[in-house]
Parts: structure tokens; sequence; C-alpha cells
């Protein structure tokens, strides 16, 4: 394969200029991750950890990445 990058391939999703990181694109080639992460939350002087909060997102990857997955677009 002459071009094997994920700019190349038909899973990746380029980031817009807007974005956090815009020259970090999604890898789309399967279902985001589901993530439970702990955090606390504190009001005047108490604090609690048992809150948890969910959240899912594709990994990200930079346009010039090669992994396995491959497939042209």
């Amino acid at each position: 394969m002459k071009n094997a990058s994920c700019n190349d391939c038909r899973f990746y999703k380029e980031a817009a200029a807007s974005d956090r990181f815009p020259e970090m694109g999604e890898c789309r080639r399967y279902p985001p991750k589901i993530i439970e992460s702990m955090f606390k939350l504190c009001n005047d002087e108490t604090c609690s950890n048992d809150l948890v909060a969910m959240s899912s997102f594709f990994p990200k990857s930079e346009a010039w990445s090669v992994c396995g997955e491959f497939q042209p677009s």
C-alpha cells in the first residue's frame, strides 16, 4: 500500500480547526469506548468521592499514524 496512514483510511475523521487538538482526528473503526471515572465534588468544607461520570469517545489519532486496521477510503 502506498499511503497506509490514518489520513487515507475510511474510518478516520479529521478534527475541526476549532477543536482543542486540531492536529488529532478520530479513528471510527470501532464504537466509542465508554469510560467510567470517579471525581470529587467539594462544597464548602465537605467533599464526596462517590460521584461517577460516564463518558464515551472515539480514540484520537494523528493523520500520519498507522495501525493494523487500515482500509483505504
